[in-house]
């Protein structure tokens, strides 16, 4: 195996609902989908904006000071 995994069609479905429920870019709905597939809790970016919940995904901006 190289590495790669597709998304699968769960994926996209869930991440089309995510689009249309928070107003998200297909992208960003994308990787919150992947991440809510494979049981992440926090999912650390600075693209998204700090502190934000996406059902049970919440995000942290590692480059926000406290």
């Amino acid at each position: 195996m190289n590495g790669f995994v597709l998304p699968k069609q769960s994926v996209l479905s869930a991440s089309l609902t995510l689009s249309g429920r928070y107003s998200l870019s297909h992208w960003d709905s994308l990787l919150i989908a992947a991440c809510l597939e494979a049981g992440v809790d926090t999912l650390y970016t600075e693209d998204l904006q700090d502190g934000a919940t996406y059902d049970r995904l919440t995000v942290v901006n590692p480059f926000t000071s406290d």
